[in-house]
């Protein structure tokens, strides 16, 4: 199963910064991302689609007026 785990590069060596559950010497493969860019692009992707900040509750609602501007016409129901 793959884990993200955070660590600090130092003297020449990896060292997590919380507990790892890893048998002694388990050979495991090494992914390396900054932890600046990766808050970075995380912070970018949040203010694109604006999450937690749009004053708008009814989305759905008014789909079409949001997207384009507009009323959308309700259909009538037919008897």
């Amino acid at each position: 199963m793959a884990q993200t785990i955070e660590a600090i590069y130092e003297d020449g060596v990896f060292k997590p910064t919380k507990k790892v559950r890893l048998k002694e010497r388990e050979k495991v493969e090494l992914t390396i991302s900054k932890k600046a860019e990766i808050d970075n692009a995380i912070k970018k992707a949040m203010s694109i689609i604006g999450v937690g900040k749009s004053s708008f509750k009814d989305t759905a609602g008014k789909h079409d007026e949001y997207l384009y501007g507009k009323k959308r016409r309700l259909l009538k129901k037919i008897k």
